[in-house]
């Protein structure tokens, strides 16, 4: 080699390449109350320093949450923007030679914060069951409850009579909604759900009838076809108080409604039961993770609170 050549570097050993791109990264709810996203990746390289985590709602102008050490694959989003908004995540390995592509991912509509959750995770067959968020813990009333394993933990099971209830923790209640899991081993029928004000008027009483579920019974029937027994189904009911509209679904399917003049129009205290719901029979069935919040949730929310349950995105641990 001429001293040329040797004098211009022609002979030296090139820089390695800059680190490969991480791959298959995906984005789902977590958390306690799904408000955090939880994000995976796999790391493709060997070379790199850590990966940068940025994200964005509009797919356009990004922030950096976090650049992590090397072979991390994982990175908890702890403070998303909550509801109905799309949320965009890129990560890229970067390295002291240059930094790889991004792998993309997304995610719409995460749930805001609970106000009420049990998780019915205790396993004991009398007693009170805890609220995992708020203060409105459930006294037990009656006899011929006992537990068993439920949809997500354990699940209460109620025996024919017997209910659980909080009775005035719940205050200024206006529009809500309520989901629960249930199980009927039995094609049978029962009243298994009620939350009412203290003047008795009952935005919500649930009564299994012929494999359907008919809800504010005897009120304004509003009835939602397909609680068949032998499987775990999840319940969904909204109330609209400025409208006075009631919402039903089954396992995240079309929402059925009707309004009623009759339904609470102001704010309210709710007396809150699961188990039997009074003046109606019940037969055996098993309840779990009830959940309260102080608004609707959207078809995109129901969903993922079903597809959650279902195992495809499980966000309660």
């Amino acid at each position: 080699m001429s001293l040329r050549a040797a004098f211009f570097g022609l002979n030296q050993v090139p820089p390695p390449p800059p680190p490969f791109a991480p791959s298959v990264l995906t984005a789902v709810p977590a958390g306690a109350n799904r408000d955090d996203v939880l994000l995976t990746w796999d790391d493709n390289s060997n070379n790199e320093t850590g990966f940068e985590v940025q994200y964005s709602t509009d797919n356009s102008t990004w922030s950096t949450l976090t650049t992590t050490a090397a072979d991390v694959e994982t990175y908890t989003h702890t403070t998303p923007t909550l509801g109905e908004v799309t949320h965009y995540y890129r990560v890229r390995a970067v390295g002291g030679t240059g930094n790889s592509a991004w792998a993309t991912a997304q995610i719409t509509g995460l749930l805001l914060p609970l106000d009420n959750h049990w998780t019915f995770d205790e396993a004991i067959s009398s007693g009170s069951r805890a609220d995992s968020i708020g203060l409105a813990t459930l006294t037990d009333v009656g006899s011929n409850k006992g537990y068993t394993t439920g949809k997500i933990g354990n699940a209460v099971r109620f025996l024919s009579s017997g209910w659980l209830e909080n009775n005035g923790d719940i205050t200024n209640v206006e529009t809500f909604s309520v989901t629960q899991w249930v199980y009927f081993p039995g094609d049978t029928s029962g009243g298994f759900f009620t939350l009412r004000n203290p003047s008795n008027a009952m935005p919500v009483r649930s009564v299994r009838e012929s494999g359907n579920w008919v809800v504010d019974k005897f009120l304004a029937d509003l009835t939602v076809t397909g609680l068949t027994h032998g499987v775990w189904h999840l319940l969904y009911v909204g109330y609209d108080m400025p409208t006075q509209t009631l919402y039903a679904s089954i396992d995240a399917g079309a929402q059925v409604s009707n309004t009623h003049a009759s339904r609470p129009s102001a704010p309210f205290t709710a007396r809150i039961m699961f188990g039997v719901a009074d003046g109606l029979s019940n037969s055996t069935f098993d309840n779990d993770d009830p959940q309260f919040r102080r608004r609707l949730l959207s078809q995109a929310e129901i969903a993922a609170l079903y597809n959650a349950g279902s195992g495809l995105a499980y966000p309660f641990q």
